[in-house]
């Protein structure tokens, strides 16, 4: 491959024509492996100038320093100038420059770059017709384009458009290569909008096509991981995790940076903290040697997670202050946010600030449909005293809970929900939404996250025990029924027979029995079942006058 470009320099230098390089820019353009240009800085630099050699030029600045404000106007220059030569490589140049610049968050920047990709195909198509190569351009240009406008809160336009158009290629397999950065950033845009389902598909649908090996198809992959750990998906996540991992070149320094900044997920999320504050460290470094909006997004998602789970609340506030205005678009929906917000500010004691939250939230658009939104109602109006509200809050909060919800924030709900109604209504109702939510933890993998609700669950049965006197309080009829057969020594197929249920069910039951209880072996459950009945009928037996005399004296 070196020959054929030092042999392709070696023309356009002897014959004085820059243009000759006009096929490898392209194929630069196209990122679809690790480009080759600016391994030829110096040969670039000693041809004629020139339109082509200018372009050439300005790519591999952008592409080692895209922060300078001297090689962002050079580019632009270049992509003037190149429009009155090829508007094709004149759009392909702009929308790589406006990725570049896109994932520095120089959001005005990447949108001039946009607009001029957009005028150039627009110049094509009037010569050339709607050419497959047009067609091309346009796709490759609405990748930044969707994503400027989705950070820049210019509404949907543009988004719209790109839907529309991938319509048929999608419907009838027609998908080619320029389609898969438009897929990928479409998907970006559905996830950040609390889409995730959609979201996946859509870069899922657009990985194939870049060719293996990739930095495009690493980013893209690390992308995919994200958004599968926002679903709740930890298996898919981990999965792409690994795929970028094995699909990394050592030059490509856009995805190890995003790939770092991914693999902080797993350990802060799953409550692995030691393990997640060590790869935070080194995702921060390497974000230090290619900054990536993309990286720091998927990082604040770490630190947060990583917050919550050390309960440290003042670290948590700090982020959240430091992320108000980030420079791009948070990946959390406005609800989220809020909702995060709510429990550092409650937790901290800042009643007022925590007050006046939860109030405004309630003018914000589908505030009413949002299941975070009346989970801090219900933990404002328990604050205040007020029962009944706090109840209503919490159920209401129980019918929006969602599948579509991001799985952490979904299991803290079912937590506030499970807290609110075991200490103010029914007592094993409350408890059920505890062991929803950590039945829920326990399948994607967040073991950390299990033994905190683990922890919750034992405290307040031993609080219901404590106010009720009633050693059995915790559990519900059918747990009680379950558990005075296992003390009779019956196995999980007899009981399942003598109820009618599965054996998968009884054991279900068996280790929500232990963990409200508190205890750590089905033997430790028939012996604890029989101090409890000796217990009971104890305090059944009539008592003897002498003795009732004998024992006040």
């Amino acid at each position: 491959m070196r020959d054929g470009i030092d042999d392709l320099f070696a023309f356009a230098a002897e014959w004085g024509d820059p243009r000759l390089i006009a096929r490898l820019l392209a194929a630069d353009l196209e990122m679809s492996t690790a480009p080759e240009l600016p391994s030829y800085a110096a040969e670039l630099a000693s041809l004629p100038p020139g339109a082509m050699r200018d372009a050439a030029l300005a790519f591999v600045s952008l592409h080692t320093d895209a922060d300078n404000e001297r090689i962002v106007a050079s580019a632009r220059a270049a992509v003037s100038a190149l429009e009155r030569e090829d508007d094709l490589l004149a759009s392909a140049l702009a929308s790589v420059a406006a990725l570049f610049l896109m994932d520095r968050a120089r959001w005005v920047d990447a949108a001039w770059f946009v607009d001029a990709a957009e005028r150039a195909t627009a110049h094509a198509r009037a010569r050339e017709g709607d050419t497959d190569a047009v067609a091309a351009s346009w796709f490759r240009m609405m990748a930044p384009a969707v994503l400027i406008e989705w950070n820049t809160y210019d509404g949907t336009t543009r988004l719209d458009a790109l839907s529309a158009a991938l319509t048929v290629p999608r419907a009838r397999n027609l998908l080619r290569s320029h389609h898969g950065p438009a897929l990928v950033a479409m998907g970006q845009v559905l996830a950040a909008r609390g889409e995730f389902g959609a979201g996946a598909v859509s870069i899922a649908r657009g990985i194939p096509l870049f060719p293996p090996r990739s930095h495009l198809r690493a980013s893209a992959q690390a992308r995919l991981a994200y958004v599968k750990y926002r679903q709740g998906d930890w298996i898919g996540a981990r999965r792409a995790t690994r795929l970028v991992r094995e699909g990394l070149q050592p030059t490509t320094v856009w995805s190890s940076a995003l790939l770092a900044a991914i693999e902080t997920l797993e350990p802060a999320t799953g409550g692995d903290l030691a393990t997640a504050v060590t790869r935070i460290e080194e995702a921060t470094r390497a974000l230090a040697t290619q900054p990536s909006v993309q990286a720091e997004m998927v990082l604040l998602h770490a630190r947060l997670a990583v917050a919550i789970g050390a309960n440290d609340w003042l670290a948590m506030n700090r982020l959240l202050d430091d992320a108000d205005e980030p420079g791009w678009r948070r990946v959390f929906t406005e609800h989220e946010w809020r909702a995060l917000r709510g429990m550092a500010l409650r937790n901290l004691g800042r009643t007022a600030r925590y007050r006046e939250l939860v109030e405004s939230w309630a003018d914000e658009p589908g505030a009413d449909e949002s299941s975070y939104y009346w989970a801090h109602v219900a933990l404002l109006a328990h604050s205040g005293g007020d029962i009944d509200a706090a109840l209503r809050a919490a159920y209401r909060s129980r019918e929006l809970v969602s599948d579509g919800d991001d799985p952490l924030g979904r299991t803290w709900v079912r937590i506030v929900i499970g807290t609110i109604v075991s200490l103010l209504g029914d007592a094993t109702d409350g408890m059920g939404s505890y062991e929803a939510a950590r039945a829920e933890l326990a399948a994607i993998g967040a073991n950390g996250f299990v033994r905190l609700c683990t922890r919750i669950i034992e405290d307040v049965a031993t609080q219901l025990t404590r106010s009720s006197g009633d050693a059995l309080a915790a559990l519900t009829a059918q747990q009680r029924r379950v558990a005075e057969l296992v003390a009779e020594g019956f196995t999980s197929a007899e009981i399942a027979e003598i109820l009618y249920l599965s054996k998968k069910t009884i054991d279900f039951h068996v280790a929500n029995i232990l963990s409200r209880l508190g205890l750590p072996s089905r033997r430790e459950l028939v012996r604890w079942m029989g101090r409890v009945q000796e217990t009971q009928a104890e305090a059944s037996r009539p008592r003897s006058a002498t003795s009732s005399v004998d024992s006040t004296l």
